[in-house]
């Protein structure tokens, strides 16, 4: 998933945004839109957030064991077995196929509650 995000931002930031008749619009490559915004005569819009905030904030986060209820995940790495898949090293399309049967399957399995 990661890998696939990051390509995402790749492309993205690849990409120009051309000037379009909103003269509103900005026009440029998104990375230095966001990392250099003096470039085009407007400000950075960035908010720091203090030391004692984040720390605040950090302490009510915790880090999981699972990306998910731990039940949940047990159940998603048996759909993998069963279907012969991998959650590492499938192509996006079997992903995909994997991610519609557990969904379905939790439907499935909500709407017997």
């Amino acid at each position: 998933m990661h890998r696939d995000l990051d390509q995402i931002v790749l492309e993205w930031n690849v990409h120009k945004i051309r000037s379009s008749r909103n003269s509103n619009m900005p026009i440029g490559r998104p990375c230095i839109m966001y990392e250099m915004p003096e470039l085009l005569q407007t400000k950075n819009y960035l908010i720091e957030i203090p030391g004692f905030a984040f720390d605040a904030l950090e302490s009510d986060c915790r880090i999981l064991k699972h990306p998910c209820d731990e039940d949940f995940y047990r159940l998603c790495n048996i759909l993998l077995v069963e279907n012969g898949l991998s959650h590492k090293n499938d192509p996006l399309s079997r992903r995909r196929t994997l991610y519609t049967t557990s969904r379905n399957f939790k439907k499935h399995i909500y709407l017997r509650l």
